[in-house]
């Protein structure tokens, strides 16, 4: 991202991006954020860290009540896309990350990512 975009946006695209039914977000719409912190399936613990880092937003799943009241209060955004969108991207970098450590290592190595999960929910 060359620059900062409104939180709003932000969490529109990654809707967008994961193919998710819906997204969730906790922050002013309009407060531009630059700096994100990622975490697949369920990071909520990681408000604080995020934080340290300098991140503006954390994108995870999985966010409750209380920890979107504490991100407000630390004054961090975050954009809650669900558990599985948010891990399955994860599972298939992983998939290509292993075969090609494995390839340059010389093992003949077929590695595949599960095809089979589905989003629990369904989004109306």
């Amino acid at each position: 991202m060359p620059g900062a975009l409104p939180l709003a946006e932000f969490a529109a695209m990654v809707k967008e991006r994961l193919g998710t039914g819906g997204v969730r977000y906790v922050g002013d719409a309009g407060r531009m954020v630059k700096k994100i912190a990622l975490c697949g399936g369920s990071g909520a613990s990681l408000l604080r860290d995020a934080i340290h880092q300098g991140a503006d937003v954390l994108v995870t799943g999985d966010v409750k009540y209380h920890e979107a009241r504490e991100a407000e209060e630390l004054g961090l955004a975050l954009v809650d896309a669900g558990h599985f969108a948010t891990e399955l991207p994860m599972v298939r970098g992983f998939t290509e990350l292993l075969g090609g450590e494995l390839a340059k290592k010389g093992y003949a190595a077929e590695i595949t990512a599960y095809e089979g999960e589905r989003e629990p929910f369904r989004y109306i």
